[in-house]
């Protein structure tokens, strides 16, 4: 279980978001990640569904005044792009998306079929 002081620290390169570069410090001991990932992300959880999260979480929580639709597009797209995934879909296949996740009309899963149906590995 994560203790109240957990953090995630990144090793090496700061652009790799990937989970396999960081680091469970809690109370100055370090264990690496990948059990705590298998405890809390698998076997049940792939990238795409970890995209949907950050995506549907992002756009429910409104962190910005305006651009949010914007900004949890590219975060799902740059996370996908820097876990080996490419998006291929139009413009307006995008906004037409966003709209549906911002006003409730997509829920996560929803947005996570979309994902898989418009994602493909580089």
């Amino acid at each position: 279980m994560l203790g109240p002081r957990a953090k995630y620290k990144a090793q090496g390169n700061p652009l790799d978001l990937s989970l396999n570069s960081y680091y469970f410090c809690d109370n100055n001991t370090r264990t690496t990640c990948p059990s705590i990932r298998s405890a809390r992300y698998a076997p049940v959880a792939d990238i795409l569904s970890l995209a949907a999260s950050y995506g549907f979480g992002l756009a429910n929580n409104h962190p910005f005044i305006d651009g949010n639709q914007r900004v949890v597009f590219m975060a799902m797209y740059i996370f996908l792009g820097l876990n080996g995934h490419q998006l291929i879909a139009t413009e307006s296949e995008v906004v037409t998306l966003m709209l549906d996740v911002a006003v409730g009309a997509l829920d996560e899963a929803g947005l996570e079929a979309w994902l898989r149906s418009h994602a493909q590995p580089i």
